[in-house]
């Protein structure tokens, strides 16, 4: 059965992606596309099925949008029709769109070598991670990119119209809205993908002063903290090492 469900995401979609209105989606973006690279220097997505999960404006279709060296697919999925437009620019024979709930991949017949959750809070819940887990090869990966514990706990905790597990965006009619945002200490981050069958193998942490754009909300954060959180998960781990964090920038 497919999940629908109201998603207040695409009351943003239109403007999201506007650096002048929204600048804190700029700088997890800008914080984003950072953990990809350092991803990419551990692990080749050339000749790969990936896919871009919640992905909107795509980072992997854009990272290599001008490059002839890319993975063998890339498929967007995201459950905003609206936010999935802001990729529709990327399409090709080897790029694909469709709305999705991310609980509902498990039920494509695609099974993945990459899965990447750029922003992934939205739906950083168990039910999305299992069908994410079924979804890939076994010895798949995930990358999943959330904005970081210290920032959101810092400025959610001391901002009084903000709200815990939620972000609010100001629109540019003068209305207001509240969207998921499910940011948890990474402690308990990994042990939610550990009960769901996912062993960590690297965490990638992007400090404030990496940034070039550092919007009005991240202030509360000292220039080393991190502004978002990558994790570098493996599907299927027998590996018997400890994960390592590695610092961006």
């Amino acid at each position: 059965m497919q999940t629908l469900e109201f998603n207040p995401y695409s009351v943003v979609a239109p403007e999201y992606y506007d650096d002048d209105v929204h600048p804190t989606c700029a700088s997890f973006r800008e914080a984003s596309f950072l953990v990809l690279e350092a991803y990419l220097s551990r692990k080749s997505l050339i000749g790969q099925v990936v896919c871009d999960l919640g992905g909107g404006k795509s980072i992997i279709a854009e990272h290599f949008s001008k490059l002839k060296m890319r993975p063998l697919k890339i498929d967007i999925r995201d459950v905003s029709e609206e936010m999935l437009r802001h990729s529709q620019h990327f399409a090709r024979n080897d790029v694909h769109l469709m709305k999705q709930d991310a609980r509902d991949l498990a039920q494509s017949n695609t099974r993945y070598d990459v899965i990447a959750a750029f922003l992934a809070d939205p739906f950083n819940n168990v039910e999305a991670w299992r069908a994410v887990h079924t979804s890939l090869q076994s010895n798949g990966e995930l990358l999943f990119v959330t904005p970081s514990w210290e920032w959101s706990s810092t400025f959610r905790n001391c901002a009084p119209d903000e709200k815990e597990d939620s972000a609010r965006f100001l629109l540019k009619n003068g209305g207001e809205v509240f969207v998921p945002s499910i940011v948890l200490p990474e402690k308990q981050q990994v042990s939610m993908f550990e009960n769901v069958g996912f062993k960590l193998l690297e965490m990638f942490h992007v400090p404030l002063a990496t940034l070039r754009l550092v919007a009005p909300k991240l202030t509360a954060l000292d220039q080393q903290s991190p502004v978002v959180t990558g994790y570098r998960l493996l599907k299927d781990s027998n590996l018997g090492f400890s994960p390592r964090e590695r610092r961006v920038g």
